[in-house]
């Protein structure tokens, strides 16, 4: 969990895709385009509690969880937290985080409905 306590900063999304196709005739032709764009802004979420001294919100209309400044998905977080808080030495508990991602989730599928 990287500069958890000491980073800012902010971000933005960017994205462009285009397609071509024709034809004539008795022929034919087809097209192919696609596109891509993603960013999340500078918010902070909504306050969901705190782990190891770091704080933690969730931003439902992203579905994104950030705890210090790193930000990632519910999943990502289940699936990288262990190796960031060992990288850091940070120590949390299993069940801890756990509470913290299911409240995240209870909040983005709250808000989802």
């Amino acid at each position: 969990m990287a500069g958890l306590l000491t980073c800012s900063g902010g971000g933005y999304g960017d994205g462009d895709g285009g397609g071509y196709g024709g034809g004539y005739g008795d022929g034919d032709g087809d097209g192919d385009g696609s596109g891509y764009g993603s960013g999340y802004g500078d918010g902070d979420g909504d306050p969901i509690g705190e782990i190891a001294g770091f704080a933690a919100a969730v931003n439902a209309q992203w579905g994104v969880v950030k705890i210090g400044c790193q930000v990632h998905t519910v999943a990502g977080w289940r699936a990288e937290w262990r190796q960031a808080a060992d990288d850091e030495g940070v120590d949390v508990a299993d069940g801890d985080i756990e509470a913290l991602l299911a409240k995240a989730e209870a909040a983005i599928m709250s808000a989802s409905q």
